[in-house]
């Protein structure tokens, strides 16, 4: 089933140029972070619990907009270790499942936008549903009880 949408304020979501790419963790503009996110960190923002939830306003022009197909990319790198070796992510956009990736290790992952018309200002609310998150306090010796899918570095959108 669909995850919860986020509530979010139109007029605070980030505006992102096609092609810009908006970089997460300390000192960064993490706007674009709308729920289900840990407190930044050099090199990104660890995701927390099993829903989390990215929002930003599209700018371009309309022919740049309907050039194609239309993806975000996600530099993360999942919390994936000997004994929890995967962290599975469920890409949602309102009530449409738009990919189902397993993620071993860190890389740009591609989230396809097949079928969503985007025109200047067009929001975009991917709602991620995170099976796999663990608290490392469970299956390592780490102190740390937060329950982590991955940690996303950086968002870029491209038609």
């Amino acid at each position: 089933a669909a995850p919860v949408q986020p509530t979010y304020d139109m007029a605070a979501l980030p505006r992102v140029d096609v092609g810009q790419t908006i970089e997460f963790g300390v000192g960064k503009d993490n706007r674009a972070l709308l729920s289900g996110w840990a407190g930044p960190e050099p090199g990104g923002i660890w995701s927390l619990g099993k829903n989390s939830a990215i929002g930003f306003r599209v700018h371009c022009e309309p022919a740049v907009c309907n050039s194609g197909h239309p993806a975000v990319y996600l530099e993360a790198e999942p919390f994936a270790i000997k004994t929890h070796p995967q962290q599975v992510v469920v890409f949602w956009m309102g009530t449409k499942r738009l990919s189902k990736v397993t993620l071993t290790s860190g890389k740009s992952v591609a989230v396809n936008l097949d079928g969503v018309t985007v025109k200047d200002g067009t929001p975009i609310i991917l709602s991620l549903q995170l099976p796999n998150a663990v608290a490392p306090a469970n299956v390592t010796n780490s102190k740390d009880t937060r329950e982590i899918a991955f940690r996303i570095k950086s968002l870029r959108f491209a038609p």
